[in-house]
């Protein structure tokens, strides 16, 4: 009795001291519900996702994208694509989202994290979510190669800060930092070389190396990029710079909204020619680089987007959206042959009257049209020889920026000598080479002393790898051209003429 009669003062006592306290507890309790309501809401009140170039963070990309914030709202496999691409950018190590897409499309992202490749970064599953759940959680390793991760990013860093200018529009940032790729970097024969670090190192690295490397160039400097595999279709094998089971690797980036193919490997020419800068694979469509090329048919490629609209569009309302950018991008679309596109610079055997009024238009100088295949080329040439009593030499490249997959652009160097003037000397089979005549080649070449020499090969495929003899003989680059050599019987027959430079 008297316990009860203790407790029951004591318990007056302290309510006496910290009624305040239970008054507290009280109206907590009784306002949680709210609190908890208005919490919700302020976590659902967070800014949208995707930022107009006024209000972006100074750290996000410099072009309007998906920024990717921790625990944000994605409504779309192609949000979450953008948003996990810019949590690369960032660097992220964690991976979190709200994905309130269609169960078909969260059940895709799952699958495509479980199976994502990558051979600098990889992704792992928080085995605390699953696709019953709204929300994904991911871990996030990025390897270079871990020791040289560290050296390799420094050099990233140095060189976007030495490379872009603050007056530079980003499709020049694109094509400066691609073009130093392709012009400080050979393509490695001996398919030993697979890193970012090893084009630092030893100026050499496969098409791996190219991707990697460019991948971190382009998002150092604020651009969303996806590394994209494939292989190499038969017919152009012979004629590129990927493994020997057609294995190959580039890169996408995004620009202005729309996402490109961009390979440095295949601009770069072999054997190397460090002046030399190709743009025959620069900014392509799916269906464009398609011609050359298959994609890698697996989750990994989930990520790569679909690229639909001609970069060409896209140039011609830069060239109107801003004015400062007008000459840098005027200069873009005649260096990369974006002038071809049109078809109104593409010529057949049966359009000479089309091409006589094209090629008035120029005054002896070198020009450029797009043929409709290779097997034309002849006759253009020599219908313009013809009318303007000037010899040629011209140059024939695939152009892949058309959906004919025949396309040929031909570069025309006009010379002063007379149409008479044809080269007879290499009529005789002492200036006739093969693949097989390396030995005989090589006391052929060794009469020159650096001066700008011709040869005869028997085809144009045995002119890559007596270049590339040359090349290693010599230790210098060289420029070349090819024509036909209609003086013997053999119609595969080519003259070559070579210019090494120091």
């Amino acid at each position: 009795m008297y316990v009860i009669k203790y407790f029951i003062e004591a318990l007056i006592l302290l309510l006496r001291q910290f009624w305040w306290i239970l008054i507290l507890i009280c109206v907590v309790y009784w306002l949680s519900p709210l609190i908890v309501q208005e919490i919700t809401k302020l976590q659902n009140s967070k800014p949208d996702h995707l930022f107009t170039e006024s209000d972006k963070p100074v750290d996000t990309a410099i072009m309007e994208h998906v920024v990717y914030i921790p625990g944000m709202r994605i409504a779309s496999f192609d949000d979450f694509r953008d948003a996990l691409l810019d949590a690369f950018r960032q660097n992220h190590t964690r991976f979190e989202v709200e994905f309130t897409g269609s169960k078909q499309e969260l059940a895709i992202a799952y699958a495509f994290i479980d199976n994502y490749y990558d051979p600098h970064r990889i992704i792992s599953m928080n085995s605390a979510t699953s696709p019953r759940t709204s929300a994904i959680r991911a871990a996030i390793m990025y390897a270079t190669r871990s020791k040289n991760a560290l050296y390799v990013q420094q050099r990233v860093k140095k060189l976007v800060k030495e490379q872009i200018a603050s007056d530079m529009s980003n499709h020049q940032k694109i094509r400066v930092l691609h073009d130093w790729i392709v012009r400080n970097a050979r393509y490695d024969t001996s398919l030993t070389r697979y890193d970012a670090y090893d084009i630092f190192v030893d100026g050499t690295a496969v098409c791996q190396g190219y991707a990697l490397l460019l991948d971190m160039l382009l998002t150092e400097a604020g651009f969303n990029t996806v590394y994209v595999t494939g292989n190499v279709k038969p017919a152009f094998l012979t004629k590129s710079n990927s493994t020997s089971d057609g294995g190959h690797a580039w890169n996408m980036v995004k620009i202005d909204g729309y996402w490109y193919h961009l390979d440095a490997t295949w601009n770069d020419p072999t054997p190397d020619q460090p002046d030399n800068v190709s743009y025959n694979y620069y900014m392509l469509t799916d269906a464009e680089i398609g011609i050359t090329r298959t994609f890698d048919d697996n989750f990994s490629n989930y990520l790569r987007p679909t690229s639909e609209i001609s970069y060409v569009t896209v140039l011609q309302s830069a060239l109107t959206s801003d004015v400062r950018y007008t000459t840098q991008i005027r200069q873009i679309i005649k260096d990369t042959y974006m002038l071809y596109v049109s078809d109104d610079t593409m010529f057949s055997g049966n359009d000479l009257q089309r091409f006589t009024t094209y090629i008035d238009q120029f005054t002896g100088t070198p020009f450029v049209f797009r043929a409709v295949n290779e097997s034309v080329v002849p006759k253009l040439i020599q219908h313009y020889m013809q009318l303007k009593g000037v010899n040629v030499r011209y140059s024939t490249v695939p152009y892949p920026r058309t959906i004919n997959p025949d396309d040929v652009l031909v570069e025309v160097y006009v010379t002063q000598q007379v149409v008479q003037d044809t080269y007879p000397q290499y009529a005789n089979d002492d200036a006739l080479f093969g693949v097989g005549d390396l030995q005989r080649f090589t006391a052929y070449i060794n009469q020159f002393t650096g001066t700008p020499f011709v040869f005869r090969a028997e085809n144009k495929s045995a002119v890559s790898t007596l270049i590339q003899h040359y090349v290693q003989l010599k230790n210098i680059s060289v420029s070349y051209s090819i024509m036909p050599y209609p003086r013997t019987i053999n119609p595969d027959d080519v003259l070559v003429e070579v210019f090494p430079k120091k």
